[in-house]
């Protein structure tokens, strides 16, 4: 786990840092859940009933190239990836790579990924 050495006052529920990835050494990580809705109503109008269903969570990743590219469809193991926004677990699927390349720089990647609960 690559969590960076900190002495954190104050808050003792926060994170610093995150935990390395495989395929890249990370400069920035996000992940987003949501799921589709369906809400009953009544007579009157008045929302009686909702359903969630169709969860899901997109993650996007960018930083330096450590392996291979990978490809669109491929699955993908994310460590900062996390289950509590939601309840989706299980694996991430490649659905974008780009890649960045500078005169005076490494070449860096950014993927987006998504998970559907299988």
């Amino acid at each position: 786990m690559f969590i960076m050495a900190a002495t954190i006052v104050g808050l003792t529920n926060i994170t610093f840092g995150g935990s390395a990835e495989t395929v890249a050494v990370f400069t920035s990580f996000s992940q987003t859940s949501d799921s589709d809705k369906t809400i009953v109503v009544d007579e009157d109008g008045d929302h009686v009933a909702v359903a969630f269903h169709g969860k899901k969570s997109v993650a996007s990743m960018s930083g330096f190239l450590k392996s291979t590219t990978p490809t669109i469809g491929a699955s993908i193991t994310l460590a900062n990836a996390t289950a509590s926004l939601g309840g989706v677990t299980g694996i991430f699927f490649v659905d974008s790579v780009a890649i960045n390349r500078a005169p005076n720089d490494f070449q860096q990647v950014t993927i987006g990924a998504s998970n559907h609960g299988f």
